[in-house]
């Protein structure tokens, strides 16, 4: 499975927009991943991280009522332990259809640049569950304002830490090209990759840094997060994913610029859309 992140992944606890929109995207096969190339439609695709994950469990509520006994003899083997046994000796990519399929995926990611415990959530809100791909949108001539009409002030809604609204209709292709093949669309899969997961083209998740599980408690005089204090060294300093003219390959130090150039391809124009948080 692959989602697009415009903004970049939470590397600030204390950010003001620490929730980012998640678009679903179409299910890669593992040569899309392991390549950096360009071409003039796309521009430069580079390996910014590799690495392993461990997806781990649904937190629990603190209302739940404790769970019954499971021996006579007044111990306290729980059956909701056993349970978590059974599920945490899945392999991880059952695990993460599994979360996938519940709509809440909670997410470790080990790799090279992310910092130790990095963990993030990712959410499917009801009002962005999709059951068909959309329609290609064709353009269309705007009809002339009249002069009393108001100027529209719509604008891009801020995230938080409790919900996110899904992103506006113009941004629902941010990853789609332009000559895409209509039986690729329908699948949300690129040739030579099956979907067997019920992914959905262009569904918009809610991804954002579980702050806790990261290794950061709140300071509730300055309401602010900060590192756990212990020997472990838990918690991390804030990092921010500055865009194409900055982030290198973790495989071969190359920018964006420099794949381009490697491949070829001259006077690249990227998206609109695609800058990350530095607040």
């Amino acid at each position: 499975m692959s989602f697009a992140v415009p903004k970049g992944l939470p590397g600030n606890p204390n950010s003001q927009s620490l929730g980012r929109i998640a678009i679903e995207t179409r299910v890669h096969n593992l040569w899309n991943h392991l390549i950096e190339s360009a071409s003039a439609r796309t521009g430069s695709l580079l390996i910014w991280d590799t690495g392993t994950y461990t997806v781990l469990p649904r937190k629990k509520s603190s209302r739940r009522p404790p769970s019954p006994q499971t021996t006579d003899d007044g111990s306290d083997t729980d059956l909701e332990a056993f349970v978590q046994a059974t599920l945490e000796a899945k392999p991880e990519n059952e695990k993460l259809i599994d979360a996938f399929k519940s709509r809440y995926i909670r997410l470790r990611l080990n790799g090279f640049k992310l910092p130790k415990n990095y963990t993030i959530t990712l959410r499917l809100p009801f009002a962005n569950d999709v059951s068909k791909s959309r329609p290609a949108r064709r353009k269309s001539r705007r009809k002339p304002k009249s002069a009393g009409a108001p100027k529209s002030t719509d604008s891009e809604p801020e995230d938080d830490d409790r919900e996110a609204d899904p992103p506006p209709e113009d941004a629902q292709d941010i990853d789609t090209d332009s000559d895409e093949d209509a039986q690729t669309r329908l699948n949300n899969a690129y040739p030579g990759s099956t979907n067997t997961i019920g992914s959905v083209h262009q569904r918009a998740w809610f991804i954002l840094l579980d702050r806790l599980s990261s290794g950061f408690v709140q300071e509730r005089a300055a309401e602010t997060w900060v590192r756990r204090g212990n020997a472990k060294g838990e918690g991390f300093d804030p990092f921010f994913i500055l865009g194409r003219e900055v982030e290198s390959s973790v495989v071969t130090g190359r920018l964006a610029r420099e794949v381009e150039r490697d491949e070829g391809v001259e006077g690249f124009v990227g998206r609109a859309g695609w800058v990350g948080i530095t607040r």
